[in-house]
């Protein structure tokens, strides 16, 4: 069975989503990023997808998104649009290490993704951070 859990993992909104029977044990990790004026919830088809093959998921809610919209219109947030890849990039790095603490993470084998923006992030992240095995 696949479980979607609402989270907030460093700070940050997210869904979690895994094989219940892998709760406890560390999986493959992907970071999924969603898109511009889009939410965590929107990339839970993906999410799922990737769970059924063994796969854990993280769908975190990218600043001025989801539940840290707060009351910034959709003309502020794509004027903010770098800021928000940049933030995004960077808490890629907050979240892998609260991931980390609670061992979820297979031997270090975790992978970004995301549609749109995300894929943006996706890539930012790539070329920041050695650990990151794959996009």
């Amino acid at each position: 069975m696949i479980t979607i859990e609402n989270q907030t993992i460093a700070d940050i909104p997210s869904l979690h989503i895994f094989k219940q029977a892998d709760k406890l044990h560390p999986q493959p990790t992907v970071l999924f990023w969603h898109g511009l004026g889009s939410s965590k919830e929107q990339n839970l088809s993906f999410a799922y997808y990737l769970a059924e093959k063994g796969i854990r998921v993280v769908l975190p809610d990218a600043l001025y998104h989801g539940e840290r919209a707060g009351d910034i219109d959709a003309g502020r947030r794509t004027y903010a649009f770098w800021d928000i890849v940049m933030q995004a990039v960077n808490e890629t790095q907050s979240l892998v290490n609260e991931m980390t603490t609670y061992k979820w993470i297979d031997s270090g084998r975790i992978y970004v993704s995301g549609t749109s923006m995300g894929g943006i992030i996706s890539c930012g992240a790539l070329k920041s951070f050695e650990w990151i095995q794959g996009a």
